[in-house]
C-alpha cells in the first residue's frame, strides 16, 4: 500500500485511513469523520484528518473562490439581518414621520451594498488571474504551479 501510495500522491491522490487512497480531485465533501465521493462515505482516520483537511481546502484555485464567496454572501445574511428591525419602515422618509425609531437603520444596508460590490470587483480580477494562470501553467492546482513557478526560476 504504501508503494502505491508513494506512486499516486502527485496525481493527488491522498490517504486518508488504512486501506484507503482517494482522489482529492473527486472529494464532495466531508460529513463526520468521513469524506464523501460520488455519495459513498470513506472513512478518514483521526491521525489523518487534519491533513487531509488541509489538502481538501487548498488545492483548486476556483473552488478557494468559490469558498471565498460563499462566505461573503454568509456575511451580508448575517448583516441585513441583524440591521432589519421587526415592525419598523425602510428609512425613507413617509407621511411626515421624522422619528428615528420609525425606521430601521440604514448603515448595514449601506455596508451590504458596498460589500458587495467589492466582492463583485475581486472576484473579477480573481477570476482574471486565475485563467492567466491556467494559460501559463496549464493547471488550477495550487501546489503545480508553485512547483512549475520554482522550476522555471531555475532555469
Amino acid at each position: 500500500m504504501k508503494e502505491l501510495e508513494e506512486k499516486l500522491t502527485v496525481h493527488n491522490f491522498f490517504r486518508c485511513a488504512k486501506g484507503y487512497l482517494v482522489n482529492m480531485n473527486h472529494v464532495e465533501g466531508f460529513v463526520g469523520s468521513d469524506c464523501v465521493i460520488h455519495n459513498v462515505h470513506i472513512p478518514v482516520s483521526r491521525t489523518r484528518k487534519k491533513e487531509f483537511m488541509n489538502l481538501l481546502l487548498q488545492n483548486n484555485l476556483i473552488k478557494k473562490f468559490i469558498g471565498l464567496n460563499i462566505m461573503d454572501t454568509a456575511v451580508y445574511l448575517f448583516l441585513a439581518a441583524k440591521g432589519y428591525i421587526t415592525g419598523r419602515a425602510a428609512p425613507i422618509l413617509s407621511n411626515g414621520i421624522i422619528d428615528a425609531d420609525y425606521y430601521i437603520n440604514p448603515v448595514p444596508a449601506g455596508l451590504v451594498l458596498t460589500g458587495i460590490v467589492v466582492s463583485v470587483s475581486i472576484t473579477a480580477f480573481s477570476l482574471a488571474l486565475v485563467q492567466r494562470l491556467y494559460k501559463h501553467y496549464g493547471t488550477l492546482n495550487m501546489d503545480e504551479i508553485m512547483r512549475l513557478s520554482r522550476e522555471r526560476e531555475g532555469e
